[in-house]
């Protein structure tokens, strides 16, 4: 089950500031983890950071997290904010973990959105898709 998502950014780029509202993970058996965010990744506002962990928040009993399985596809959904600025050019990472010692993945970077050429842009839902090793259930996602 995921608990907690960590997303950072490595702030590069012309315009590296970003501001995301959610990010939605699906599973192939439908079940959906949510990550309210409402935060920038921007050393300029806010608390200054550019990495930040995000708690589950529960959309509805049908909807809770199962084990993934070996050579599935993950389905992560990224919403940015739509307020000025939010949009960043910097590349985001994604790391999911398994339960035991070396049961995670390596940084995933989120470069190829499905529903836009450029992605993490003001008021942008990304939709990426992940392959990754068994890692068992998922314990958290930094």
């Amino acid at each position: 089950m995921i608990i907690d998502l960590r997303i950072s950014t490595d702030y590069s780029g012309t315009d590296p500031a970003w501001r995301c509202t959610e990010v939605k993970i699906e599973a192939p058996n439908g079940s959906l983890a949510y990550f309210p965010c409402n935060k920038w990744f921007d050393i300029n506002k806010d608390d200054g950071k550019t990495e930040h962990t995000l708690h589950k928040e529960e959309m509805n009993k049908e909807n809770v997290d199962q084990s993934f399985q070996e050579g599935v596809l993950y389905k992560i959904n990224v919403i940015t904010s739509d307020k000025s600025y939010a949009g960043t050019d910097s590349k985001v990472y994604i790391k999911l973990f398994g339960f035991g010692e070396f049961n995670e993945t390596e940084d995933i970077q989120l470069n190829k959105s499905k529903t836009n050429k450029n992605p993490f842009e003001k008021g942008c839902k990304d939709l990426f898709e992940v392959y990754t090793k068994d890692i068992g259930a998922i314990r958290k996602i930094r």
